[in-house]
């Protein structure tokens, strides 16, 4: 009787052993599966912001012209020709000299 009584302790024993060493497998293939697909989403948002910079670099470089036209565009409708740097200094209120005490 008792050897009977060991017999149903081990095979539960062996049972549950068993269990959690499948629990254990799939936990660990779901992680592994977790780990890829999170690899696979960093290489593609990599490969979106590669794209995105060429992207910007080329209408960086069409719209380069243009916006050093409108710069230039810019100053000559500001400049006025009796203005020197040291007017435009002054006028800020930088150039202004200090009082002695």
């Amino acid at each position: 009787m008792p050897n009977v009584f060991i017999r149903q302790i081990l095979n539960v024993s062996f049972c549950v052993c068993v269990c959690v060493c499948e629990h254990l497998k799939k936990k660990k293939k779901k992680k592994k599966k977790e780990e890829e697909e999170e690899e696979e989403e960093e290489e593609e948002e990599e490969e979106e912001e590669e794209e995105e910079e060429e992207i910007f670099a080329k209408e960086a470089e069409n719209y380069e012209h243009f916006f050093f036209f409108f710069a230039t565009l810019e100053l000559y409708a500001t400049r006025r020709p009796y203005h020197t740097a040291k007017e435009v200094y002054q006028k800020t209120g930088h150039g202004k000299k200090r009082k002695k005490k």
